[in-house]
């Protein structure tokens, strides 16, 4: 079974570890991440077989949100 994920933050939820964050802090958070090459296809299975954890994939659609819940559950 292929997994793929078709955007670059979710590459951040498997590497970013930061503070959680609400309000405020938040923003400070977002601030911390960039965007990532644009049609970039990350193959779950072979990251894992590469050595990578899965922290968690949860559905997202869009970067901020992505990167939102990186920090607000590291």
């Amino acid at each position: 079974m292929n997994l793929f994920i078709r955007s670059p933050p979710a590459l951040l939820l498997l590497v970013v570890l930061v503070e959680s964050s609400t309000g405020q802090d938040l923003e400070q958070c977002l601030d911390k991440f960039k965007k990532g090459k644009d049609d970039f296809i990350l193959d779950l299975e072979e990251s894992v077989k590469d050595g990578a954890v899965i922290l968690s994939v949860p559905k997202l659609e869009r970067y901020r949100d992505c990167v939102t819940s990186c920090c607000k559950d590291p």
